[in-house]
């Protein structure tokens, strides 16, 4: 049987359907009118009074309430994924009860409203206008509309719907992108989600409706309340153990991820204390160890994993860096493009396309010291491009080089197709008449040809190259 609760003038109510009827059944609690109060489970509750701006209680049904003092004056409360949001003036407090301790997410602006997303958030800010958060960008975006936001009445199908002020539905997801067409029904009032996809809202008569996902007519039910707030009850239960070693919690040695999933802190300390293994191997950058272990695929995002703040700008770099090259390249993504660190500015440069067939194999062997990112390469340097348009020699060849693999492995089309399971063997100067360097080079690898921009290619022989 679907649950939800009602909190109206300091009264709770159980609201349940029982033979296609709404009904309610009042709780005896703790909690004062005016409250902002959030459902953690059938059982547990956590609200912030209008007269004590500065606590966060938690309320178990039979047990005494149990305070918590916030980093500043707090409103608006709300659950998710085992987590407890308090909107502050200008900063989000995040409670983990399994850690009972607080995060402070700096948002630049007030949030007269917010609600979750599956990985981060939609607020309203003072000025009615609307902001998204995602927890690996770490910095509000505003989302562009031609009008300004009322309300945010609920979440429906990974969206936030916003009223505006013109009275239109729109729908925000967490990257900030605006539909108008996902949300069918009439209703402009807060709504919640049941599990089974139904919403339930309160018309302007104070009365509960539902409505069921097959159709926009609601059941109306003779539940009334003077300023109602509907709570829902989070469907997902927390793990009793971590899902690193299977060991039970002891009070205050387990954290919660932004994702919901529980670790012992010292399990998930040592798990993400891998996560730059790449750096020492001279590999390239692998994300392996900075997402939940438990099987999800979310950034790893936490105090008690050191290099998961090195690791989220790391992937929010390579992402700026990739997002422009792949305008460039037809039917590619991010994961189809390799990334090392430089050992000198310790920045991720572009060190080539993925090739499954290589990849699948071991990594060639480098050394740190051996990866280079352009802005610091000073092995050539155009007096007036810099190293932005260095032409190189194949490694395995005399040809001109066309690609780059493994970060400095530079190679001409036709080595790039030997190159299958094993690395190709260098093929032989064929001497002075036949080298397409005039064999004036040295037998070492890849070496700088010149400018591209600039270069003289008769000085470069470039009749004499064969194809590549």
């Amino acid at each position: 049987m679907e649950v939800a609760f009602m909190f109206d003038a300091g009264s709770l109510y159980q609201v349940s359907e029982k033979e296609g009827e709404l009904i309610s059944l009042p709780l005896e609690c703790p909690i004062q009118s005016g409250a902002d109060v959030a459902c953690f489970s059938v059982e547990e509750f956590y609200f912030v009074e209008r007269d004590s701006p500065l606590l966060l209680r938690r309320w178990r049904v039979s047990l005494d309430c149990k305070e918590y003092a916030l980093p500043g004056p707090a409103q608006n409360v709300l659950v998710h994924r085992q987590k407890v949001y308090c909107c502050g003036k200008d900063s989000l407090f995040i409670f983990d009860p399994l850690a009972e301790e607080f995060e402070t997410l700096g948002l630049q602006r007030g949030a007269s409203e917010l609600e979750t997303l599956d990985n981060g958030f939609v607020f309203l800010d003072d000025n009615q206008e609307i902001y998204t958060y995602r927890f690996n960008n770490q910095c509000p975006k505003k989302v562009e509309v031609t009008r300004r936001g009322v309300r945010l009445l609920g979440r429906y199908s990974h969206h936030v719907i916003v009223l505006l002020d013109s009275n239109q539905i729109v729908c925000v997801n967490e990257n900030g992108e605006v539909g108008e067409e996902i949300f069918s029904y009439a209703f402009t009032t807060p709504f919640i989600s049941l599990s089974s996809g139904a919403l339930l809202t309160v018309n302007e008569g104070g009365k509960i409706c539902r409505y069921a996902t097959d159709t926009t007519t609601p059941i109306i039910s003779e539940i009334q309340g003077k300023d109602p707030k509907l709570l829902s009850v989070p469907s997902a239960k927390p793990e009793d153990s971590c899902l690193i070693c299977f060991c039970d919690f002891e009070e205050g040695d387990g954290v919660t991820l932004d994702c919901g999933h529980r670790f012992h802190r010292d399990c998930l300390a040592e798990f993400s204390s891998r996560a730059d293994g790449f750096r020492a191997k001279g590999e390239h950058v692998v994300f392996t160890y900075a997402v939940c272990p438990g099987g999800c695929g979310s950034e790893i995002r936490h105090a008690a994993a050191p290099l998961s703040e090195y690791m989220g700008r790391l992937r929010r770099e390579i992402n700026r860096d990739a997002e422009s090259r792949l305008r460039e390249m037809k039917n590619k993504t991010v994961e189809e493009l390799l990334y090392y660190i430089c050992c000198r500015c310790e920045n991720p440069f572009y060190g080539g396309e993925r090739r499954c067939f290589r990849s699948n194999n071991v990594e060639p062997v480098k050394k740190p010291c051996e990866l280079i990112c352009s802005e610091c390469n000073d092995d050539f340097l155009c007096p007036y491009h810099k190293h932005n348009y260095v032409l190189y020699k194949c490694r395995y060849c005399c040809n001109p080089a066309t690609h780059l693999s493994f970060g400095n492995r530079y190679l001409c089309n036709r080595c790039d197709e030997r190159w299958e399971t094993t690395e190709p063997e260098p093929i032989a100067c064929p001497g002075p008449s036949e080298c397409p360097l005039k064999g004036a080079h040295s037998t070492d690898g890849s070496i700088p040809l010149g400018c591209m921009i600039c270069a003289s290619f008769n000085a470069m022989h470039i009749s004499l190259f064969s194809p590549f």
